[in-house]
């Protein structure tokens, strides 16, 4: 009974943490995060798309999601949607 217990409450928490990150409570810091965790944490980023990120925001600090799409070559409209509840903007 105690494994049981135990069992439903670690899926509860499971279940807790996937809907608190599909709400955007979860969100990544475009100009701080490594390559990997912005392909792994942004819908439609891949491993290519977030090594051109680190060096668009080597030369500058992003500050908009507008501001992404602009210089990030791939990113697009489509991109900016899916991700904009998931992006922070602070400086380094």
């Amino acid at each position: 009974m105690k494994r049981e217990l135990l069992s439903i409450r670690r899926w509860i928490l499971a279940l807790t943490l996937v809907m608190f990150s599909s709400l955007g409570w979860a969100s990544v810091n475009i100009n701080t995060a490594d390559a990997k965790t912005i392909a792994k944490e942004l819908d439609g980023v891949g491993d290519a798309m977030a090594s051109v990120i680190i060096k668009e925001r080597e030369k500058a600090p992003f500050t908009s999601i507008e501001d992404v799409d602009k210089r990030v070559k791939g990113w697009g409209k489509k991109t900016s949607e899916k991700n904009k509840d998931k992006i922070k903007f602070a400086e380094k």
